[in-house]
């Protein structure tokens, strides 16, 4: 089912696929073997099953497969980096915050993760998954910047994707009462303003404007590749019209229903451009100060594993919790 969605994706001017493994794979240590078909909200990580997918792709394709957050990620990025990936994902923060693994043993496995990215040459998105949660924008930000910089001391090539998403905290501040452009251009604002670095809008734009409404899925996703492409980002990833809402089964339609649209905004638009209001500005300097206060707090708390307990990186009133999954397995030696 992969190889076909992907020949559909290579064919209606995808440039690249991302592989998504189940959400239960974060929570189990090892790997299966075999050929294993999708299960619930993604395809089982097997060598198999990434041998197949990838002796599928044309050679200009990017192939992603995601290892960010549990207890398996190092073992995913070893595995990826020898079947023939070129990227992967990393992130400590949302791993600890909104997947369920223990702050300790995300913050080890993470760490020798992005070794193994250096290792292979994959360069690694920093997605901050856990504002869907409700962590504030800033707060994830900053904890996307804390596992980038880490890299960068690492030798890696670390890749910044902030949401564009009508998150918890959107909802309850109404910072999109009047448009979705202002608080998404402020985060680019922000970073841009912060770091110099690849900023990869994901994943998949939109997160939560989308509806059961295939159209209207579409719309919304073309929209925010409209607004990515005026606001210069690297790349964005973006998801079918079924997917979007449902986090499940995918048809080929249906990707292709984003494809298309997204295409034919692109044409629509052309040279022109989108032009966020002042408010826009203003949204970034909140969002710089936040971080900034973020990045002095984690320094006062002075161990990083502590902060993410202690809410600093984003509190159970927030929407984050800290996981237990692979609690008092790290040994100091």
């Amino acid at each position: 089912m992969d190889v076909g969605h992907i020949l559909a994706s290579e064919a209606w001017g995808a440039d690249g696929v991302v592989h998504f493994d189940p959400s239960w794979g974060a929570r189990t240590e090892g790997f299966l073997d075999g050929f294993l078909t999708h299960q619930e909200d993604g395809t089982v990580i097997t060598p198999a099953n990434l041998n197949r997918i990838h002796g599928s792709l044309e050679r200009s394709t990017l192939w992603q497969v995601r290892a960010h957050r549990g207890l398996n990620t190092p073992e995913t990025v070893v595995l990826s980096g020898k079947i023939g990936a070129d990227l992967t994902k990393i992130n400590i923060c949302y791993g600890a915050l909104g997947a369920g693994t223990d702050p300790e043993r995300m913050t080890v496995d993470g760490y020798h993760s992005i070794l193994y990215a250096q290792k292979y040459n994959m360069p690694f998105d920093v997605v901050t998954n856990e504002e869907l949660a409700g962590v504030p924008a800033y707060k994830a930000f900053a904890g996307m910047l804390i596992v980038s910089d880490l890299a960068v001391h690492l030798g890696a090539r670390p890749i910044l994707q902030p949401l564009f998403a009508y998150s918890p905290e959107v909802m309850i501040h109404e910072y999109m009462e009047d448009n979705y452009i202002d608080f998404n251009a402020g985060k680019i604002f922000a970073l841009r303003n912060i770091i110099n670095a690849p900023i990869w809008p994901g994943a998949p734009i939109g997160f939560l404007t989308h509806t059961e409404d295939r159209v209207q899925s579409a719309t919304t996703t073309a929209l925010h590749a409209c607004l990515a492409m005026a606001l210069e980002v690297d790349a964005i990833s973006i998801a079918s019209t079924d997917e979007a809402y449902s986090g499940g089964p995918i048809s080929v339609p249906a990707k292709i229903d984003t494809l298309r649209a997204v295409q034919d905004s692109f044409r629509f638009f052309g040279q022109a451009s989108i032009q966020p209001t002042n408010q826009a500005d203003k949204y970034a300097e909140q969002i710089t100060a936040g971080i900034e206060k973020v990045l002095d707090d984690v320094l006062a708390t002075g161990d990083f594993v502590t902060a993410i307990h202690k809410g600093v990186l984003g509190s159970r009133e927030e929407g984050a919790y800290p996981g237990r999954t692979g609690k008092d397995t790290v040994t100091t030696i």
